[in-house]
């Protein structure tokens, strides 16, 4: 149901532009604490903060770039939870984005309050443009027209003098000293005096970022040194004069993490002294997390810390110049926003606050009224790669490295290089967009990267006619994309990583934007993209499914599920361009999930069904799961089995007992009992009893192996039904599993640890069952009736495994078995493309060739 939201109109062409009922916008509300809180207090791209105070109300504003409308403002209780209720810069008359350079647009905002009036002054980084400001009585409301003022640099900051002066100053200027000023007269933006040098800072690179404050008779000079990089640092000196001379805090730098490396937080800096209501001091600085070394893309965030003066008059920042992510410090009383309602259901005549564009996008590329509850894009012939028009893009800053973002499209695109769907954007250079476009087989999905020079579009699928849902996951270090149709399950399309959008990448200072687009690529589109909904969403810590964190609680501790979904966490960091394989029933496949093979008791045995349509008689294949024999679930193999099936192979996904429910040798009971059930089931399931194969994958891979070298020996056939039928597997397929549990060096390694998965498999070490551990290895048990083995194998290294002895002790007795290793795979590679097709092609190939009766 779409949510009714307050409005507020804002003047000009922007009049219905954004709504500040959801001034609580996604950086906000953490946990009420009578001490202490969590760093960033304002996540994702904040840039630069500002603050000023009036009364008990705090007010901050932060740089935005190239992105419009410019300077938001946030306000605060308690300094810590901020919401964000507007912008000073909402007309294109007040901002006019254009002819920029890279990384132009609003440098650097001051807040100021004066007499019952808000100044923010700012740089306008573009052609014919410098320093300005804008006022305003009301901040939630309309600003005023700039103010040009007559002196250059950047990063400018004005000061209320008691006498009623008012003083100008900037970074990067022309005088004779990095830091200027001059006294201005703000009716008119012009000049009082000659711009004079105060000072060069204490040596760092790029002296920038100036506050000047009036404390205890006192002038404090307060700037950011050392570039807003790795080396970023805040110094301060004081004068009894406004226009010094300047000395220097012995302590400097007061804020810096440069010597600080091992901290998640880097790049402190460029800070505002604010003094609260209750007599405390703080400061709001800039600083950023890298999500891996030397690469962040959230952007430079807003932190906060306390301030205290030491007995000379010199402030002291947190004690020692250094923050933490959690601050275990007093604050104010603290007061929590309410929060924001998700989705965004554009139910309303104007955006929500928190949306953006690139630029000056014309208002005729976007409405809310033509379609009711749907955004609509109408794109142009800009597109995300452009470095001076505004793309049909609506974004939001993404503020968490955990979260998820999801938006339901209408677009049937009538002609080629009509695009829309969702982006990732740093800058023009360095972005993804994943959507909907025409391709030669009709209305395909897409992912594209442009990285840099490289474009390039790294998967693309036809997909049926119908509304499109689209996903994109975050983590630290990757992002996912899915997609489904109508009202099918998500299927997945591939990552690739965060890094690549990170500033050290991409040469830029703004943080990753998450939005919607639209575009004809060099003409008007010809039909408009509607978007439903946009949802977005924290995730705390990894985004597990329900029956995995269920499934998890049961388990001994330092144990973790093993799901396609943990599996892919585990190397999508080193291999971010795979998928998982479709759960969809391929054609001329026919699904019987949840047969009961084998009861225990109250314990039943399942086991989950894919039949080729046809006649048959087929040739049958169990597939067994991993998990180190403790955990894993069965289904987990069924695209595997759906393939097979649709190669034509009987096939069933098993489940056997785990260890936490049965110790060895009760796996290999289950495994035996149900070939059993296959051969005793052949007619009605079209399977010709005597071409029966096992595969099986890691602890999966070593119960096939160990099924296929016992054929025929009656101890391990164990008590289960059907013990007429024979359970000999006439092949067998052992992907990345072990062999031997004996080896020295395996032993050892179960003595060290951390994980004892042999001793709880088998029921104890080495040294209590010497004879269980040889028993359970299926090396130990090579005769002339095991069956042949193909051994696929990871190039990972998996040490103490012995396939290759295994193989030359088959071989030797005249048994086909071989090896073969799929190229620069983790260990899970079965479970995911690229690298599935070639693996369900050699065991294919391989059953062909070694079971009986090969003809169909």
């Amino acid at each position: 149901m779409k949510t009714a939201r307050a409005k507020f109109g804002l003047a000009l062409y922007l009049s219905a532009f954004f709504f500040l009922s959801s001034f609580a916008a996604p950086i906000y509300a953490q946990p009420s604490a009578s001490a202490g809180f969590d760093e960033p207090v304002i996540t994702g791209m904040a840039p630069d903060p500002s603050v000023c105070r009036v009364g008990d109300d705090y007010y901050l504003v932060t740089s935005t770039f190239e992105y419009f409308p410019g300077v938001p403002v946030y306000h605060s209780k308690d300094l810590i939870h901020w919401r964000l209720i507007g912008h000073a810069l909402t007309r294109p008359s007040q901002l006019p984005l254009v002819r920029l350079t890279r990384n132009g647009g609003i440098w650097a905002p001051t807040i100021r309050y004066h007499d019952g009036v808000f100044y923010m002054v700012t740089t306008l980084k573009t052609e014919g443009h410098g320093n300005f400001f804008v006022f305003t009585k009301d901040p939630t409301g309309e600003w005023s027209d700039p103010i040009e003022l007559d002196q250059g640099g950047i990063d400018p900051s004005l000061f209320f003098d008691d006498d009623g002066k008012v003083y100008l100053t900037t970074g990067g200027g022309t005088c004779a000293a990095r830091i200027c000023q001059s006294e201005v007269d703000l009716k008119s933006g012009k000049r009082l005096s000659e711009i004079k040098p105060l000072w060069n800072g204490t040596g760092g690179s790029s002296p920038e970022g100036p506050h000047l404050y009036k404390i205890k008779g006192y002038y404090y000079l307060m700037i950011a040194e050392g570039g807003t990089e790795y080396a970023h640092s805040e110094t301060i000196a004081r004068s009894r004069s406004p226009w010094g001379p300047f000395e220097p805090d012995s302590r400097n730098p007061i804020l810096t993490h440069r010597n600080f490396k091992a901290s998640p937080i880097q790049g402190a800096g460029h800070a505002d002294l604010i003094q609260a209501h209750d007599g405390s001091w703080w400061a709001v600085f800039l600083a950023f997390r890298p999500a891996s070394r030397m690469a962040h893309h959230l952007g430079r965030e807003t932190f906060l810390a306390p301030v205290t003066w030491s007995e000379d008059g010199w402030p002291i920042v947190n004690g020692n110049g250094t923050i933490t992510l959690r601050m275990d410090v007093k604050t104010l009383p603290q007061h929590l926003w309410p929060e924001t309602s998700t989705p965004d259901e554009f139910s309303q005549s104007g955006l929500n606050v928190s949306w953006n564009f690139v630029r000056n996008l014309e208002p005729s590329r976007w409405s809310l009224t033509e379609r009711p509850g749907w955004l609509r894009l109408k794109g142009s012939s800009a597109t995300l790669d452009d470095a001076e028009a505004a793309p049909v893009f609506v974004g939001r800053r993404q503020q968490y490295f955990d979260s998820e973002v999801a938006t339901q499209i209408d677009f049937q695109p009538r002609r080629e290089d009509e695009e829309a769907g969702l982006a990732l954007r740093m800058n023009d250079r360095h972005h993804y967009e994943f959507g909907i476009r025409l391709g030669a087989n009709g209305r395909e999905v897409y992912l594209r990267y442009d990285i840099g020079g490289i474009r390039t579009v790294a998967a693309n699928k036809s997909i049926s006619a119908g509304l499109v849902r689209l996903r994109i996951r975050s983590y630290p270090e990757i992002y996912r994309f899915s997609y489904a149709v109508g009202d099918e399950i998500f299927q997945d399309f591939g990552g690739v990583e965060t890094r690549y959008l990170a500033s050290e990448v991409a040469d830029g200072f703004n943080g990753v934007f998450i939005g919607m687009f639209a575009t004809g690529r060099g003409r008007d589109s010809s039909i408009p993209a509607d978007f439903d909904y946009f949802e977005s969403k924290q995730v705390s810590g990894q985004l597990l499914e329900a029956a995995i964190v269920k499934e998890q609680a049961t388990l001994p501790p330092g144990y973790t599920v093993f799901s396609v979904e943990t599996a892919e966490r585990g190397l999508i960091k080193n291999y971010p361009f795979v998928t998982r394989l479709s759960n969809d029933l391929p054609p001329g496949v026919i699904a019987k999930p949840g047969i009961v093979y084998q009861r225990y008791g109250a314990r039943e045995m399942h086991l989950d069904l894919f039949q080729p349509k046809g006649r048959g008689p087929f040739p049958a294949v169990i597939l067994v799961h991993g998990g180190a024999w403790i955990t894993g679930n069965h289904a987990m193999e069924n695209p595997f089995a759906m393939e097979l099936a649709r190669r034509g192979y009987v096939a069933a996904t098993v489940e056997y007992r785990l260890s936490n429910e049965a110790k060895y040798p009760a796996a290999i009971h289950d495994l035996k009992s149900s070939i059993r059930w296959l051969r005793a089931n052949a007619v009605r399931y079209n399977i010709d009893p005597n071409r029966v194969a096992a595969v099986g994958a890691s602890a999966g891979g070593h119960l096939v192996a160990l099924l296929g070298a016992t054929n025929g020996m009656a101890n391990f056939e164990g008590d289960g039904d059907n013990a007429r039928v024979s359970s000999v597997a006439q092949s067998v397929v052992d992907i990345d599993g072990p062999v031997t549990f004996i080896d020295p060096g395996n032993v050892e390694k179960e003595i060290k640890g951390p994980y004892d998965t042999n001793t709880r498999f088998i029921g104890g070490t080495f040294k209590e069952k010497p004879d269980a551990w040889r028993e359970a290895s299926p090396i130990t048990h090579v005769n002339r009736q095991s069956a042949p083995v193909l051994f696929i194998n990871s190039s990972s290294y998996r040490p103490f495994q012995q396939r290759e002895e295994m193989r030359n002790k088959l071989n030797a007795l005249g048994i086909v078995s071989e090896i073969v290793v799929i190229p620069d795979t983790p260990h899970p590679f079965w479970l995911f493309h690229p690298w599935f097709d070639s693996t369900v092609q050699y065991v294919d190939e391989f059953l062909r060739r070694t079971l009986q009766n090969r003809e169909r």
